[in-house]
């Protein structure tokens, strides 16, 4: 799951130049904005098959692939 959140990210914020580590921050660095969250939570639900509650949605919760990964884990339970 984080290889393939990594590699989204990469090619749709990073202009193809590499990938985030799992503990890079995504929005706090800039690599991610306001518009491109609701980008990355379409790619989320529709790839991973989760719907990510409202209360999850934080920058906290999304500022790193590690953390992205554990929401979507928590998701795919409920």
């Amino acid at each position: 799951m984080k290889e393939q959140i990594r590699e989204h990210i990469g090619a749709a914020f990073m202009g193809g130049k590499g990938a985030p580590s799992d503990a890079q921050p995504l929005f706090t660095s800039g690599i991610i904005d306001s518009l491109g969250f609701i980008r990355l939570m379409s790619f989320l639900e529709k790839t991973f098959e989760v719907s990510i509650d409202v209360s999850q949605i934080t920058i906290e919760n999304f500022d790193t692939v590690e953390r992205i990964a554990r929401v979507v884990e928590a998701s795919r339970r409920t």
